[in-house]
Formats: structure tokens, C-alpha cells, sequence
């Protein structure tokens, strides 16, 4: 028994060490809507204009739920784009590299073709993949990369 615990906490301390020395980098996110409000909550009290993501790891997902309300007076559909993908250095610089979502990182939602009337809100999930590829490890490492951001924009856009 004694074995098998050392064991155990032997792995559970790699791990962690692991973890620490994994490439990692905080991450952040401006929203701009048009035609749409969006809110961390359901009643409307609180409007979202940037969400930070909080110290991103490769090869982990980070989810956020946020609430759309149209204000079309039309019926529509949630269009989901991005933009501005940008990597700081230690010292602020940007570093050349992936200008686009890529296969590194990207953003998606589970709101995809929904039709919503004038005024209705849907709760919608946002997620941030981050890969775990030895090319963005590269990347990360060599451009001293210490952060990244990039530009959400949300449209309602008429249903046909």
C-alpha cells in the first residue's frame, strides 16, 4: 500500500511540475456587438465589452456563458467572427505570427443558425481552444510570447 501511494503522489508532483513549466500566457478579448447586447447575465444588469480569459494553458479549452439579446426589430440570426489576433512580448512588442484563427487557437459557439425574434435573449457559450502542438510551443518560446488578445465581434444579421 505504501508503495502504490508514493506512486501516486509521485505522479500528482510531475504533474504539477508539469503544469508550471508548460508555456503559458494571459489572454483577453474585446466584444463589440451590432444589433445585439450582450450581458453576463440574464436580467440585463450587467453589459459585457471585453471578457478576460483568465492565464491560458496549451492543450486546454476556456468556456464562458454569456446572454445575447437582440435589438433588431427583425427576426435574426447570431453571426460569431474574430479579428486582430494578436501575441505580446515580455516587453509589449507584438510578435509576428498567426494574424487569424488558426489551428493554434480558435473561438467558437453553440449558437450556430438559431433564429431570434426582436428583444429575445439566448444564453450562449463561448469557447477558447488552445492547442497543444509542439509548432505553437515553438512559437510561444522563441517570440517570448507573455500574451495574447483578440477582437470578438457579434452581429444580428436579418433571417432569410
Amino acid at each position: 500500500m505504501t508503495v502504490i501511494i508514493t506512486v501516486v503522489i509521485v505522479l500528482i508532483a510531475q504533474w504539477w511540475l508539469d503544469l508550471l513549466n508548460a508555456p503559458h500566457f494571459p489572454s483577453s478579448s474585446t466584444l463589440t456587438t451590432v444589433n445585439v447586447k450582450a450581458y453576463w447575465d440574464a436580467s440585463h444588469a450587467n453589459e459585457i465589452k471585453a471578457i478576460n480569459w483568465g492565464t491560458v494553458y496549451l492543450g486546454s479549452s476556456y468556456n464562458t456563458t454569456i446572454f445575447l439579446q437582440s435589438i433588431s426589430n427583425v427576426r435574426t440570426t447570431f453571426e460569431l467572427t474574430t479579428e486582430n489576433w494578436t501575441f505580446l512580448n515580455s516587453h509589449g512588442g507584438i510578435v509576428l505570427g498567426p494574424l487569424k484563427e488558426t489551428s493554434y487557437l480558435n473561438l467558437s459557439w453553440d449558437c450556430d443558425k438559431r433564429n431570434v425574434n426582436p428583444k429575445e435573449t439566448v444564453q450562449v457559450t463561448l469557447t477558447l481552444n488552445v492547442a497543444d502542438s509542439t509548432d505553437f510551443k515553438s512559437f510561444l518560446v522563441e517570440g517570448d510570447v507573455k500574451g495574447f488578445s483578440v477582437d470578438i465581434v457579434i452581429r444580428a444579421v436579418e433571417s432569410t
